[in-house]
C-alpha cells in the first residue's frame, strides 16, 4: 500500500523544525562537539532527503490534459 505523498511533505516540515530546535543557539564548533545533537540532525536530514515516488503525477497530468504521451517529466522531483 502506497503512502499518501502529502505525508512526506509533512515529515519534511517536521524534520526541518526539529533541526532548527536542536541547533538553536549553537555555533558550528558547539554543534560538532555535541554527538547526540549531531546524530539527531543527521537522522532528520535523512528524512528530508527521502523522496516519495511521485511518478503518478505524470499520469494525472496527462489525463487532465487529455494527452496520451508524457509531454513533460517530473524528473526534477525524482
Amino acid at each position: 500500500m502506497s503512502r499518501d505523498p502529502r505525508l512526506f511533505f509533512e515529515d519534511i516540515q517536521e524534520s526541518c523544525l526539529k533541526i532548527l530546535r536542536y541547533t538553536e543557539g549553537l555555533d558550528f564548533d558547539a554543534f560538532c562537539a555535541m554527538r547526540k545533537t549531531k546524530d539527531a540532525v543527521v537522522r532528520n536530514r535523512t528524512i528530508i532527503e527521502k523522496r516519495p515516488d511521485l511518478s503518478f503525477l505524470d499520469e494525472t497530468l496527462r489525463i487532465r490534459r487529455g494527452e496520451r504521451a508524457a509531454p513533460c517529466s517530473m524528473s526534477f522531483i525524482q
